[in-house]
């Protein structure tokens, strides 16, 4: 199964969001868009995390309790 990013369109605007807010925090001399920036950052990594390794995770499970795969592998076997 090929692992893609679901919408990436998401995960650019949450990282580009969060270098916006570095870039004006640095820019006006406040901190205080740091922390903002950071829970971007974080919500980037999340969505990435969860679109290439969580939900493959969760697929596994499931055929894994269905035993969908040893079926699969039987069949093909002959």
């Amino acid at each position: 199964m090929k692992r893609t990013v679901d919408a990436p369109l998401v995960p650019i605007l949450l990282g580009l969001a969060g270098i916006l807010e570095l870039v004006a925090g640095m820019a006006g001399h406040t901190w205080i868009t740091v922390p903002l920036a950071l829970v971007f950052f974080a919500c980037t990594y999340l969505y990435l995390r969860t679109s290439l390794v969580g939900k493959y995770k969760i697929i596994d499970r499931v055929v894994g309790k269905t035993r969908m795969w040893s079926r699969r592998r039987d069949a093909s076997r002959g």
